[in-house]
């Protein structure tokens, strides 16, 4: 008896609820769903691999610490709801249901925001009242993202309301409690339901936080792979690459390249319309490189799509089967391998070079020169919500020596993968 491939288009449109791995035993299952050919199937068993082997390792210890975590706080709180929000938080999402799938059933959901539909709550709100809002410049970032669909945002906070209501999250509701879980940096979701929802106890875990000054909620947020108290605040992301290995992910280059590794199947939603928040296909798909189109077979979407979701089932599988050990910090094979990548290291993998530079692209690689950091700390930087690390720490250098290579500019190093893969580099001051 043959088994009915399930259907892409249906998958995508419910996606996360089920999730990859609920509906794909494996790489072969999502490629036959997208009716691949076999060389575009093969590079979904690739990126499958790269899941499995680089991305799986980093994140199972972060989820197992976060699954311990957030059973204390449903044990203090049995009405407590957990929220991972996609699309990065998928992937949290994915090795904590593995590693206790009824704890993830009876407490847990996913749901997808999104930085501009959440800058987008807030100006709704803003325009209503006709005060301006309380959240501090470190949470406005995207402020400029919501200017092509304006005419979308009258309605947009209890339009959301709605649809957390409909996704099992009580908030609003007078002793409601949630916790958000995501990939970071700084929990402006977090920041901005508190404010529309002050009945609601709202908490964040995130892999990588970076307190801002004027975060109003530090004691409500845990960071794992680091957590940078605000003496540490350098406005974001960094545009150098941090000699630290274990600060690596703090780059702004690296966290856009794991992003686009673990963004899963789905697009952005970039605003809510609707019963649910729209994720529609952009209209500007970002093509493959050259290096990689093989006769103009490859330059589907699709194929992508299909790649996204592999990385997150390999992923999955790993928290699965794989006992959690976490590594030294910096040290892990994805933090390792990004770092090959941004620097063009020759060492690195060939499967997770060529996964990553499909699913990457080049123009998204742009760091500009920044003032001299801050002093940041080094080493174990989840240390910081335990005391351990001293606001006075060494000065972080904006460059890298790699082997064979002199220190050079930050800009040039961070440029240097994309001389390696052969690709044209990027005008400064080119849209991103």
């Amino acid at each position: 008896m043959t088994t009915r491939s399930p259907d892409w288009e249906a998958f995508v449109d419910a996606y996360p609820q089920p999730s990859v791995e609920q509906v794909f035993p494996d790489a072969h299952s999502i490629a036959t769903a997208l009716r691949l050919s076999t060389a575009e199937a093969a590079l979904v068993t690739d990126a499958y691999q790269v899941g499995a082997t680089f991305v799986g390792p980093f994140q199972t210890p972060h989820s197992t610490a976060m699954l311990e975590a957030l059973k204390a706080e449903v044990a203090a709180q049995p009405h407590r709801r957990i929220a991972f929000v996609g699309r990065d938080g998928h992937l949290i999402a994915a090795g904590v249901r593995a590693r206790d799938p009824d704890f993830f059933a009876a407490h847990c959901t996913e749901i997808v925001l999104s930085r501009p539909l959440i800058e987008a709550v807030v100006q709704d709100r803003e325009a209503a009242t006709g005060t301006p809002s309380p959240l501090g410049p470190s949470f406005r970032a995207r402020r400029a993202w919501v200017e092509e669909f304006r005419e979308d945002i009258p309605g947009t906070a209890a339009r959301l309301t709605s649809y957390l209501h409909r996704s099992g999250l009580p908030v609003g509701e007078p002793g409601s409690a949630l916790t958000i879980v995501d990939n970071g940096l700084r929990g402006t979701a977090q920041e901005v339901l508190a404010l529309e929802y002050p009945q609601t106890d709202i908490r964040g875990h995130y892999t990588f936080l970076t307190l801002a000054p004027d975060d109003t909620n530090p004691d409500r947020k845990r960071g794992y792979a680091y957590h940078l108290g605000p003496e540490y605040w350098t406005g974001g992301p960094t545009a150098f690459l941090p000699r630290d290995p274990a600060l690596t992910l703090l780059c702004d280059s690296a966290l856009i390249l794991m992003e686009r590794l673990i963004s899963g199947p789905t697009y952005s939603a970039l605003r809510i319309t609707g019963p649910v928040p729209d994720r529609s296909t952009p209209e500007n798909l970002n093509p493959f490189p050259a290096k990689y189109d093989l006769g103009g077979s490859l330059a589907a979407e699709r194929v992508r799509q299909g790649m996204r979701a592999a990385v997150i089932l390999g992923a999955a599988h790993h928290a699965r089967h794989a006992a959690s050990r976490p590594h030294p910090p910096g040290r892990d094979p994805l933090t390792v391998q990004i770092r090959y990548w941004l620097t063009g290291n020759p060492r690195g993998d060939a499967v997770f070079d060529r996964v990553a530079g499909i699913l990457s692209s080049p123009l998204e690689y742009r760091p500009e020169p920044v003032d001299p950091p801050v002093p940041l700390p080094r080493g174990d930087v989840t240390a910081v919500r335990r005391g351990a690390i001293r606001a006075a720490g060494p000065s972080l250098e904006e460059a890298l020596a790699t082997r064979g290579r002199s220190a050079a500019s930050p800009a040039a190093l961070l440029h240097a993968r994309h001389r390696h893969l052969g690709r044209n580099r990027p005008r400064r001051g080119s849209a991103h």
